[in-house]
C-alpha cells in the first residue's frame, strides 16, 4: 500500500473515531486486524489462488506484515466488553498472536483452519 494511501486511511479513521467520541464519549471502539475464520476472504482467496496458479507474485517482495485475528476471538472480546463498565470509552486494538508475511515460510492455511499454521515452501516471485 503506498504511503500516501496509508496516511489517508489513518487520517480518515482518526476523524471517524473523533466523531464517535464527540457524539458518545463512552463508546467502546474495536479495531481488529484482518479477520480469519472458516469462511474468511483472506485465507480462502489466497488458497484459491494457490490452487489455480503454480506461482503467485509477492507485492513488495512479500514483506508486508499482517497480524490476523480469529473472528471468534473478536466476538469474545465484544461480549466481554458488554459485561464490564471498565471498557467504556476505550479503544481496543485486536490482533492475533502471529505476525505473518506473504513471503515463503509460515502462513495461514484456509484448508487447515484459521487458527492452525502450516509451514510450506510456497513459491513466490517478487514484483
Amino acid at each position: 500500500m503506498p504511503a500516501r494511501w496509508s496516511r489517508f486511511l489513518t487520517r480518515s479513521q482518526a476523524a471517524g473515531d473523533a466523531a464517535v467520541r464527540e457524539i458518545m464519549p463512552s463508546a467502546t471502539i474495536f479495531k481488529p486486524g484482518p479477520l480469519v475464520g472458516n469462511e474468511d476472504r483472506l485465507t480462502n482467496n489466497i488458497a484459491q489462488l494457490g490452487k489455480k496458479y503454480p506461482l503467485l507474485p509477492l507485492v513488495g517482495n512479500g514483506t508486508a506484515r499482517l497480524q490476523p485475528v480469529y473472528v471468534r476471538d473478536v466476538a469474545d472480546a465484544l461480549m466481554a466488553s458488554l459485561r464490564s463498565r471498565d471498557s467504556m470509552g476505550k479503544d481496543y486494538y485486536l490482533a492475533g498472536p502471529d505476525v505473518l508475511t506473504r513471503a515463503p515460510g509460515p502462513r495461514l492455511s484456509g484448508a487447515a483452519g484459521a487458527r492452525q499454521l502450516c509451514h510450506d515452501a510456497a513459491a513466490g516471485i517478487p514484483v
